[in-house]
């Protein structure tokens, strides 16, 4: 029955994006599925351990550069989500001479998988749902670094970076820095996709009357 929900739709419904019947559904299932409710757990306490990692470089940044007025897209909820495949063996091996902070807590996170193959492609998908430009920055400077060390490495990383949210910014066509720099890493490196939330574009134009042009870099998936 946990195989039956992808990363995307128990992420849904830990934003708060699932219609009413879509989480009496699921809270259903959860009742009765222990290993689908630990899942689910582990992706929140994950979305937890994130939101207290930037703490501190969120309140640097307001102490430093106090904001001029508010974001105009709502921050739904500010946070970098990681939902991880198999990269603990790769901490295990000490591959990596300096682990960025998104990889730091993947470790924390991940329990070790035996079962990884050595020459498996892993995946790591950032699931970005705020509209923080600062936050924007930080996650690209560490994928960037990720990738790098990916490019080194005999074993390859696929990165996604999944939006949704006031994330969609960052996917949205436009001349924002943040934009253009990702996709100049989109170009740079074929194991970095990156993906739009039809859910979160639905209810945007719902909500707001708002269609988004994304990039052509990014592709769109059902949560």
């Amino acid at each position: 029955m946990k195989d039956s929900f992808s990363d995307e739709y128990l992420n849904a419904y830990l934003d708060n994006q699932l219609d009413t019947d879509e989480r009496a559904q699921l809270l259903e299932v959860l009742r009765q599925d222990h290993e689908l409710s630990a899942r689910v757990c582990k992706l929140q306490k994950v979305k937890e351990m994130v939101q207290l990692a930037y703490h501190n470089f969120e309140a640097e940044q307001t102490k430093q550069h106090p904001p001029a007025h508010k974001p105009v897209w709502p921050a739904l909820a500010a946070s970098f989500l990681l939902a991880i495949g198999l990269l603990t063996g790769w901490f295990a091996n000490n591959q990596f001479e300096q682990q960025p902070r998104l990889l730091d807590l993947a470790k924390a996170a991940q329990t070790h998988n035996n079962s990884a193959m050595p020459q498996e492609e892993w995946r790591l998908v950032l699931h970005v749902d705020t509209s923080d430009q600062a936050r924007f920055n930080v996650m690209l400077d560490e994928t960037e670094q990720l990738l790098k060390a990916s490019a080194q490495q005999q074993q390859k990383v696929r990165v996604e970076i999944l939006t949704n949210g006031g994330g969609l910014m960052l996917v949205e066509e436009s001349d924002a820095p943040y934009t253009r720099r990702l996709q100049l890493l989109a170009k740079q490196y074929d194991n970095l996709g990156l993906i739009a939330c039809q859910r979160a574009l639905d209810t945007l134009k719902k909500d707001k009357g708002v269609e988004l042009d994304l990039v052509p870099e990014a592709s769109v998936v059902e949560s």
